[in-house]
């Protein structure tokens, strides 16, 4: 990935961070993840309204958003690689051996990714992120085992 002066994960130029309520890190350089409203039940990826991209674009976007030039964009395309192999884990037209494929390289994918963001953003967020997502490929893996 091609940076350009001055932007890219971790940048936060002149000032530092502003202080709008929406910012993503406190100056101490931890989360600050707005809590869910007294009342409110986390909702899981597989439940509520919207489809799963974007819940993870909501629930995750803003991070990488943040970090700068294309970390956005990268993780955008990596929803977007988990969501095809999904699709394609439970097509009917594509057999078994292809479906654990593309399992297989959707769950590398995830893992460097998350590997390399791992630099950037909080732990939390890298944990969350990888466990989310390495949930909805297991669930994809369980139905082509289940139904081929």
């Amino acid at each position: 990935m091609t940076l350009s002066h001055g932007t890219g994960p971790g940048h936060r130029g002149k000032g530092g961070m502003d202080s709008s309520p929406e910012r993503l890190f406190d100056d101490s350089g931890a989360p600050a993840v707005p809590r869910p409203a007294a009342g409110d039940k986390c909702q899981g990826l597989s439940s509520g309204g919207g489809s799963t991209y974007e819940r993870l674009l909501e629930r995750y976007g803003g991070f990488f958003e943040e970090l700068g030039y294309g970390c956005l964009a990268s993780f955008k395309h990596l929803i977007e690689q988990v969501e095809v192999t999904i699709d394609t884990a439970t097509s009917n037209d594509v057999n078994l051996f292809a479906k654990l494929h593309v399992l297989k390289s959707a769950r590398a994918s995830v893992e460097v990714f998350t590997e390399y963001y791992s630099r950037f953003l909080p732990p939390t967020v890298v944990n969350n992120l990888r466990a989310d997502l390495t949930f909805l490929l297991e669930r994809a893996e369980e139905v082509v085992l289940t139904f081929g």
